[in-house]
């Protein structure tokens, strides 16, 4: 795992609020460029029924609006961090949440250097005659991160 990819995965997942405004700026983006028309025929109509507004090539307008988020890969790419990110969270080890909650959630300002780090998934190893090192921890973070990029469609390097 190149470093590059270790502060790109990194980044989101500290900074989740971020990457929500984006995806909500995409789709406000793409929900922008879908225009609804409504045939020349029914444009006199005082009584014009919402569900026979149709696009340009006979399909609806949230047809159109779901086509285009779905085929815009800036889009689904910033979907799939915002949604898989809340459940690679929620599926991570006891280590692995010391790590998450340390490192990326800064739980305690203190603590987040990886030395501290490896203190604390010290302790907790220890209760099962375990021991972590500095090394070990960093190992650890590395698989983390990887099974995450699996979880969010990340391509490393």
């Amino acid at each position: 795992m190149h470093k590059s990819d270790i502060d790109k995965l990194e980044d989101m997942l500290i900074n989740q609020e971020k990457y929500k405004k984006q995806l909500r700026y995409r789709e406000m983006e793409l929900q922008d460029t879908v225009k609804e028309t409504i045939p020349t025929s029914h444009q006199n109509n005082d009584l014009q029924d919402p569900r026979t507004i149709r696009a340009s090539n006979n399909t609806s307008s949230v047809e159109s609006a779901v086509t285009k988020l779905h085929n815009d890969l800036q889009y689904q790419t910033l979907y799939s961090i915002v949604c898989n990110t809340p459940k690679f969270v929620n599926s991570l080890s006891r280590y692995e949440k010391i790590i998450y909650d340390y490192r990326y959630r800064e739980v305690e300002l203190s603590t987040y250097e990886w030395e501290d780090i490896t203190v604390l998934l010290d302790e907790e190893a220890a209760k099962h005659n375990k021991s972590f090192s500095k090394s070990t921890t960093l190992r650890l973070r590395n698989r983390m991160l990887e099974r995450y990029a699996e979880n969010i469609g990340y391509t490393m390097m």
